[in-house]
């Protein structure tokens, strides 16, 4: 842990300090200008005449007055110490002090230290220490002029005083007065002070409205020669208590009660690659995964909270060699028993065990036999699965029935090096299926080996709505690409996946089709390319599909929305549309004169379809509904002119349920 903060930060810390307070100052009025001082004719006095001496008397001259002592104000004040930071202050006992890490606030009311836009008027001061050697020089004046330049207090700050050589309990410093105006307009004053020898420095900065400046700053004075700097020593450490050692492959059980988390300690080298899991043993227990360094640092970025089910630290490098501990916490407090294992990053077992919907878990490959997940599906569900692996892992996916035959059109997936999509699958019945994650064999039939991140998914979330389905050709006949149209509300999530040949890298956009205005793009891999798109605002927008320089060849398109969003439709398009309790779908198509437009509507499920045409004022052109529940629905449709129409798929009892529907043309 670092004893000293940088000049750099203790700059900006300043400067916050100073905003939040001069914030609080409040007020425009202007300061009264000082007078210009008056010349005026002053009368030469005539030369003195000689005054005759009286003669001496008796009575006794009074001896010459003698000085009164000035109050020490330091004397009542409390002593503050910064055993980290190495200097110790003195402060008026009914102040209030905030502080961490060497760097200390002290303030007359607790709205200065607490509110974001304090009320109060009064006095504030924080006191920074670091290293002398961030300033170019090691003389407290130069220190001083250095540092002002840097406090960005006002734009108007000036410094009125100084800076002064002082000297405070034996060590050399300088003391420096600044003056400036706030944002309201509010003028203020600023006593600056630094202490510094050749190892460090401590910087003092206390301000006041101007208005205030006689009430304040006798205080900050006597808190400034109050100062005195020492050596700073370590904050004492104070570890864990630690339930066991634990070796790498190994699994334990432990708990986190209310006397608070569970540790368990382990001996590790430099540069090891490792894999931390945690299991929490009850649904209702979120746990919280950390791991500490000898000195109780934590060695993560951020504790490891991603949701209620398992907690994992995966292919992390541990940075030095030593003794780590696990510690193990319960959000908000929360207690629960838990399965904790240590191992070697990929030597976990292969067989992982049951993945749900929304989950997203780690697992690894440490055979050329792979990991394997199980999980439990509907008939007609489409499933969306993504893995991802680790440290350039070149891994192969496959789904597997329960009879263990793939259910995938082109089995298994390997497209790229990199994280490999499954988007949309169908499964073909009820019951449980297999996720088979291997390594890629080279030649000679070694299979590669590593760690991945599964997530399993219901398509489009499982919400009412439409998945789209289309095909297309990208060449140098169609430079500009291929647009998708669509209109949706602020809020809605649309997602357009893009699935090309290998021969064909694509470039997928969204624009805001009312301003033409460019939103996202995605180009990360040569292969599958997704964007998950947010709609800002009401309007309408559209996906772009184009080809990154020379490259051509066919590719698969997918958009995913709720029932809401209206999408634009072209022959050849199928869709995968799932009511709400409306019952009610629509999609837009723009169709030419003369051309014929053919609907096909089916159903699975026991839904009486309806299929319409109509135009941009809502009347019906066209309708069908001539089956029965469970039946299909073909609508024929000859377009007169050239006119943009809604197509209009609903259940005649507004039911709730799935449904296909081919566009095709005569």
């Amino acid at each position: 842990m670092k004893l000293y903060r940088s000049r750099v930060l203790m700059a900006v810390l300043l400067a916050v300090m100073i905003g939040l307070f001069l914030t609080a100052c409040g007020g425009n009025d202007e300061p009264t200008p000082t007078p210009e001082p008056q010349v005026v004719d002053t009368p030469v006095p005539p030369p003195p005449t000689d005054t005759p001496v009286p003669p001496p008397t008796d009575t006794p001259v009074p001896p010459p007055p003698t000085e009164t002592p000035m109050p020490d104000l330091a004397a009542d004040f409390t002593l503050f110490e910064s055993d980290e930071g190495g200097y110790s202050v003195k402060y008026p006992g009914d102040w209030v002090t905030a502080g961490f890490a060497g760097i200390t606030t002290l303030a007359s009311n607790e709205a200065l230290l607490d509110a974001p836009d304090p009320g109060e008027e009064g006095g504030i001061a924080i006191i920074v220490s670091g290293d002398a050697a961030d300033f170019t020089s090691s003389d407290p004046v130069e220190m001083m002029t250095e540092a002002v330049s840097e406090f960005g207090l006002a734009s108007d700050a000036e410094m009125t005083e100084g800076p002064t050589a002082v000297t405070i309990n034996g060590k050399d410093g300088a003391t420096a007065v600044i003056n400036g105006t706030n944002d309201n307009g509010s003028p203020f004053i600023a006593f600056v002070t630094i202490i510094a020898d050749e190892a460090r420095s401590v910087i003092m900065i206390a301000a006041t409205p101007a208005e205030t400046e006689a009430d304040f700053r006798p205080t900050f004075e006597a808190m400034a020669n109050s100062i005195e700097v020492y050596e700073p020593t370590a904050p004492e450490v104070n570890l864990p208590t630690s339930e066991g050692f634990l070796l790498y492959g190994d699994t334990t059980t432990g708990a986190v009660t209310a006397d608070g988390p569970s540790t368990w300690e382990f001996i590790g080298l430099e540069g090891e690659v490792i894999d931390i899991i945690v299991r929490p043993l009850a649904d209702d227990f979120d746990a919280i995964l950390d791991v500490l360094d000898e000195s109780g640092n934590s060695i993560l970025e951020f504790e490891i909270d991603e949701s209620f089910g398992v907690e994992e630290l995966r292919g992390f490098t541990l940075p030095a060699s030593g003794n780590f501990f696990i510690v193990i916490s319960g959000f908000a407090d929360s207690v629960g028993d838990y399965e904790l294992t240590l191992a070697e990053a990929g030597t976990l077992t292969g067989a992982e065990g049951v993945i749900s919907y929304g989950e997203t878990l780690s697992g690894s490959v440490i055979s050329e036999d792979g990991s394997t997940w199980s999980f439990s599906g509907t008939e007609g569900d489409f499933v969306d699965i993504t893995v991802v692996p680790f440290n350039e892992f070149d891994l192969v996916v496959d789904v597997l029935d329960s009879s263990g035959l793939s259910i995938l059109d082109e089995s298994p997936i390997d497209v790229s090096f990199d994280t490999e999509f499954i988007r949309v699958q169908r499964l073909p019945s009820s019951g449980q299926y297999t996720i088979l994650i291997t390594g890629f064999k080279d030649e000679d039939g070694n299979s590669e080996i590593g760690d991945y991140e599964l997530t399993l998914g219901l398509s489009n979330g499982g919400q009412p709505g439409s998945i789209i389905f289309a095909n297309a050709t990208l060449n140098a006949e169609n430079i500009e690409g291929h647009a998708f149209p669509f209109s949706a509300l602020a809020g809605e999530v649309v997602t357009f996946q893009v699935d090309p040949v290998f021969e064909l890298d694509v470039i997928v956009e969204v624009y805001n089709d009312d301003t033409d205005e460019l939103l996202e793009e995605a180009d990360l891999y040569t292969g599958f390319e997704e964007i998950v798109f947010t709609v800002p605002e009401d309007g309408n927008y559209y996906f772009q599909v184009k080809r990154f320089e020379e490259t051509a060849g066919d590719y698969e398109a997918t958009i995913l929305g709720a029932d809401t969003v209206i999408f634009e439709l072209a022959v050849g398009d199928g869709v995968i549309g799932r009511f709400n309790e409306d019952g009610i779908i629509e999609y837009l198509f723009r169709g030419a004169a003369g051309s014929v437009l053919v609907l096909t509507a089916e159903t699975d499920d026991e839904l009486d379809l309806v299929l319409e045409i109509l135009d941009m004022d809502d009347n019906s052109l066209a309708q069908v509904d001539d089956e029965m529940s469970g039946g299909s629905e073909t609508l024929t449709y000859t377009f007169e002119t050239d006119q943009p129409v809604f197509i209009r798929v609903s259940e005649f009892f507004s039911e709730q349920g799935q449904f296909i529907l081919l566009l095709d043309a005569e």
